[in-house]
C-alpha cells in the first residue's frame, strides 16, 4: 500500500500547487478536469495518451522478462506519469522560487519534493518485486 500512499500524496501536492495558482506542468491535465470537451481537443491530450503508450509498451518488455501480471502494464503507465509530472512540476516549482530571490525556499522545497519522488520511485521498485 507505500505505493498508493506516495500516489495519493504527489497527486495531492500537484492539486494543492495548481490550486494556489502556479503555472505548473500539470496545470494542463488538472485544469481539463472541469471541461472534459476541450480536454480531448488539445495537443496535451495526445501527449498523455503518448505517455501511457510507451509505459505500456515498456511495461510489456518487463512483462515479458520479468513474468509479471498484465495489470502491472497499467500501474506502470500510471507510475509513469505521475513520476513525469511531479520531476516536471518539481522543476517549475524550483524555477519559479528561484526567481523570487530567496534561494533558501527554493531549497527546501526542492528538498520535499525530492524525497517524496525518490519515495514513490522506490516504494514502485518494491511493489514490483512483491514485497510491498
Amino acid at each position: 500500500m507505500r505505493v498508493f500512499y506516495f500516489l495519493i500524496m504527489l497527486v495531492g501536492v500537484m492539486f494543492v500547487l495548481n490550486a494556489a495558482g502556479m503555472e505548473l506542468p500539470s496545470g494542463g491535465l488538472v485544469s481539463s478536469f472541469g471541461d472534459l470537451q476541450n480536454f480531448k481537443s488539445n495537443d496535451f491530450y495526445i501527449e498523455i495518451i503518448a505517455i501511457f503508450a510507451l509505459a505500456a509498451t515498456a511495461g510489456i518488455i518487463i512483462g515479458a522478462l520479468t513474468r509479471t501480471t498484465p495489470e502491472n502494464y497499467l500501474i506502470a503507465a500510471l507510475a509513469t506519469l505521475v513520476t513525469g509530472f511531479a520531476v516536471a512540476d518539481m522543476i517549475a516549482v524550483y524555477t519559479q522560487l528561484n526567481s523570487y530571490g530567496v534561494t533558501w525556499i527554493s531549497w527546501g522545497v526542492s528538498a520535499i519534493m525530492t524525497i517524496l519522488i525518490f519515495g514513490f520511485v522506490f516504494s514502485m521498485v518494491d511493489w514490483w518485486r512483491g514485497n510491498d
